[in-house]
């Protein structure tokens, strides 16, 4: 389903993408304590870091506000709960996904976009109505060749919604 790199409407795109990309290189898993994470989450440790990895593909930017959100997930209870379910279900879906992106010619960080989307769940619905993995509007998927009706919401099927 993913034919071309996802465009968004507001700057949650770079937030998100930074955040996942992160998230995808598994910075977040090896901190040791809150404090280690803490004082590691500084900008220049983050850019550091993110200069020793390859080039993704992705508009990464890194700012105080992405930064927020990065101690978030490393500290909080909270956050950390939410990171290790998010790993937890996507263990089922990643190697598919990133299969998929990478015969797409498409950078395979956005695999990840399902962890902030639906914490790799298919079967997720928005308050807005948006669904599965991906968390398509029922337009939006229509429009990119997924059948969505009373009876089948091929939004839910995560192969469908991927490819």
């Amino acid at each position: 389903m993913l034919t071309k790199t996802p465009t968004y409407h507001s700057g949650r795109v770079s937030l998100m993408a930074s955040i996942l990309f992160i998230f995808g290189m598994g910075i977040l898993l090896f901190l040791p304590s809150p404090s280690a994470a803490k004082s590691s989450f500084s900008l220049s440790n983050i850019q550091k870091l993110l200069q020793k990895s390859p080039n993704s593909g992705l508009n990464v930017q890194l700012n105080q506000h992405v930064n927020k959100y990065l101690v978030y997930y490393a500290t909080t209870k909270k956050g950390k709960r939410y990171l290790r379910k998010c790993i937890r279900n996507s263990q089922r879906y990643l190697s598919s996904i990133r299969r998929a992106l990478k015969q797409k010619k498409m950078p395979t960080e956005l695999a990840y976009l399902p962890a902030a989307e639906s914490c790799f769940r298919p079967n997720a619905t928005s308050p807005m109505g948006a669904k599965g993995l991906w968390q398509f509007m029922k337009q939006t998927a229509q429009q990119n060749g997924l059948v969505v009706t009373t009876n089948r919401d091929e939004r839910l099927d995560p192969k469908k919604s991927t490819i």
